[in-house]
């Protein structure tokens, strides 16, 4: 305990008095340490205890999240993963308030993994929540604005995972289970042509079926390995699904609809001139992306993209057999 000595000066000597002196000094220099230590904790309760008002009443939903068996290629699903979060975080505030077009950002429930992408996305959301609380548990005190910040990323990853949570839980019977298929928007070159069908042009034909079930995955909603690009700007934002060593490069354009930007060989290509070309054809789609935008509520501009769609099935060598899709003819492979 700290207390302060104390002394009679009328009868205590010199050599007592400075000794006391001393003494107290080094006690007031203790009380000083003490009550510093007691501020910084009270300062750190008070700070965690607001963020943990906002996170206490956070569903815990672990239960919701089981661990997922590992697929056979993780870092390609992760990359799936992060197409449909980075799509959900470009969703605006309204469009947030529309299931409709939430869904149109999510997978299809015609995808395989449907169940375990939709899983992963919460627990995506349910760590961002954890690693908040423990950088709060990390600091000693946070200004009352970077507390705010934090409770509104708390909130967003909340909102997001009780959206998930109630799409996953609707009941749809099948025949609403069937989306429509998203509709297909192809981007001319600078001279006007459909870039696509001079591609494919200068493919072997021994690609094409790959090509189509790029554009059938992209058709249907079910992103056959997906990847958003983050490289740098130029290509910000732009997705590609694989198949074989095809590449068709797509970006959303609105609630289904989906720009075709190019068709590239990636096998074919050095590294340096696959990015070159990537970037230039991205580069040129970017400059028509507002003009196409607002073409789409134009029937007859529609009209002409689903031309150009049969125009590009007949091309790759493709039928259509009902709901089975597109199917490679061998009559028109020869």
């Amino acid at each position: 305990m700290l207390e302060f000595t104390s002394i009679n000066p009328k009868t205590a000597s010199c050599e007592e008095l400075e000794s006391v002196i001393k003494m107290n000094c080094a006690t007031a220099a203790k009380i000083r340490t003490e009550s510093e230590k007691l501020r910084r904790e009270s300062l750190e309760t008070a700070g965690n205890s607001r963020l943990v008002r906002i996170i206490t009443d956070i569903p815990i939903i672990r239960e919701e999240v089981p661990v997922q068996k590992e697929v056979e290629n993780d870092s390609e699903f992760e990359e799936e993963i992060d197409f449909y979060i980075q799509g959900l975080e470009r969703l605006s505030e309204e469009e947030l308030r529309d299931l409709n077009i939430v869904c149109d950002v999510l997978p299809s429930r015609n995808h395989e993994d449907y169940n375990k992408i939709m899983f992963r996305i919460t627990a995506r959301y349910l760590r961002e929540i954890k690693e908040i609380m423990e950088y709060l548990d990390l600091e000693d005190s946070m200004p009352d604005d970077d507390l705010q910040m934090l409770r509104q990323e708390v909130l967003a990853c909340k909102r997001k995972m009780a959206l998930l949570k109630e799409i996953r839980s609707q009941k749809v019977d099948k025949k609403e289970d069937q989306k429509e298929e998203n509709r297909l928007v192809f981007v001319p070159t600078a001279s006007g042509n459909i870039r696509v069908f001079d591609e494919i042009d200068h493919l072997p034909i021994d690609f094409y079926s790959d090509i189509l079930l790029g554009l059938k995955s992209i058709k249907n909603g079910t992103f056959k390995k997906v990847k958003r690009f983050t490289d740098n700007a130029t290509v910000m934002g732009i997705s590609e699904v694989k198949s074989g060593q095809t590449r068709v490069i797509f970006d959303r354009l609105g609630v289904d609809t989906y720009a075709i930007i190019s068709i590239i060989l990636k096998k074919g290509n050095s590294p340096k001139a696959y990015h070159e070309r990537l970037e230039s054809n991205i580069a040129n789609y970017r400059r028509q992306e507002e003009s196409l935008k607002s073409c789409l509520a134009s029937s007859e501009f529609m009209k002409l993209q689903s031309g150009y769609e049969q125009e590009l099935y007949n091309k790759l060598g493709a039928i259509t057999e009902g709901e089975k899709g597109l199917v490679k003819t061998s009559e028109s492979a020869n």
